[in-house]
């Protein structure tokens, strides 16, 4: 028997200005709790998911509240596979740096901007492979988007009964 895998996908939101990411802090009562990770969750068709981006932007919206307008990049930084989940990483780019307002019952405690060269410790595994392998890229692409920074308002999305 085939067990269909979770789609998930999420937000790292990056200050171009300061070269800083800002990073959501799990409460210690959950999953992979006290690690810090991107904003994320999983795929809801019911909340009108359609695509990795638009689950991206809708749980990046749900956990922040987050309404100032930024710099989208449509293709994944990063695809997370193991035998329980696919998840997509993508980056969302900023003039400033910007708070959330985050949802404590979510399971999220604490959001803290940190520096590209200076990630905490204590990450999420899956957050963890992502840098590893895509830190370089990253850094790179928040050089590059200096030069092709196009803010747009996402936020905030209809859910599936139209507020």
């Amino acid at each position: 028997m085939e067990t269909k895998k979770i789609i998930a996908a999420g937000v790292l939101p990056i200050c171009i200005n300061t070269d800083r990411a800002l990073l959501s802090k799990r409460h210690p009562h959950v999953m992979y709790g006290s690690t810090w990770a991107s904003w994320g969750g999983k795929f809801e068709a019911e909340l009108g998911d359609t695509t990795p981006q638009s689950c991206a932007k809708r749980e990046f919206w749900e956990e922040t509240r987050i309404d100032t307008p930024y710099h989208f990049v449509e293709e994944p930084v990063h695809v997370y596979e193991d035998e329980r989940v696919i998840y997509y990483t993508f980056i969302g780019f900023f003039n400033a740096e910007v708070e959330a307002d985050i949802l404590t019952e979510g399971g999220l405690a604490d959001q803290k901007w940190f520096h590209l060269d200076e990630f905490p410790d204590l990450l999420m595994p899956e957050f963890k492979i992502m840098l590893a392998a895509e830190k370089e890229k990253i850094k790179e692409m928040t050089d590059l988007a200096v030069l092709d920074f196009q803010p747009q308002q996402h936020y905030p999305i209809p859910t599936a009964d139209g507020k």
